[in-house]
């Protein structure tokens, strides 16, 4: 008899957490190992635990999924991270496998979908539910906003002030640091997302943002 498949789950809801660990754990050879409702908890887990999936939301409290995924792949680069989430947009679909997802689930699939997609990531396989697959589809060619993903945070927090409307030196003020500093910032996002000016960048910047809301 094969060893169960020992899940992490990581989601900010305890209410939440309990309806998907009893659905998890319905299923034959599926064991929850540990819960975190936030980033820093699920890395240590992830440590002591070494479980063989991660299901984890990309909104939590602080370091969001994506980048609590690449530090849990810098530890294990083999994890296998099954991001869970109500966002299924192309945006963050795209942001997820790129960061190296073995799958994304949108939170509207049918319970028993959580099950396969844990199943079939275990086996080493990709996995993205229909709409999370249509997404994936749609923001495969190399655009802009699917490059999101190699901003680093101080980066992307610039990239969000500046949609808000702010400028080198407010975005400063708000962030500890020079307007020649937010300035140096802004032109490596240019540089990471390949758009030639500022004008084009507040575009994609306020697009993706007041999507996000």
């Amino acid at each position: 008899m094969s060893a169960p498949i020992k899940v992490l789950l990581v989601d900010d809801h305890p209410i939440v957490r309990t309806g998907y660990r009893h659905l998890l754990e319905s299923a034959p050879g599926i064991v929850v190992v540990a819960e975190a409702s936030d980033s820093a908890s699920a890395y240590e887990a992830f440590k002591a635990l070494e479980p063989d999936v991660v299901v984890m939301d990309i909104s939590l409290p602080g370091v969001s999924g994506v980048e609590a995924m690449r530090r849990m792949r810098a530890q294990r680069p083999r994890c296998r991270v099954l991001i869970f989430s109500m966002h299924d947009e192309a945006i963050f679909v795209s942001r997820a496998l790129r960061a190296g997802a073995a799958g994304f689930l949108s939170k509207s699939s049918a319970p028993e979908g959580l099950i396969e997609a844990v199943r079939a990531v275990a086996r080493g396989e990709s996995y993205a539910s229909g709409p999370a697959r249509c997404a994936a589809n749609a923001g495969r060619e190399d655009a802009p906003a699917a490059r999101l993903g190699e901003l680093s945070q101080r980066e992307s927090e610039v990239l969000r002030l500046w949609a808000q409307g702010l400028g080198a030196d407010q975005i400063g003020a708000r962030l500890g640091v020079s307007g020649k500093t937010v300035a140096n910032y802004q032109s490596l996002v240019r540089q990471k997302l390949d758009v030639q000016n500022d004008v084009q960048l507040m575009r994609l910047a306020a697009g993706i943002w007041s999507a996000r809301e």
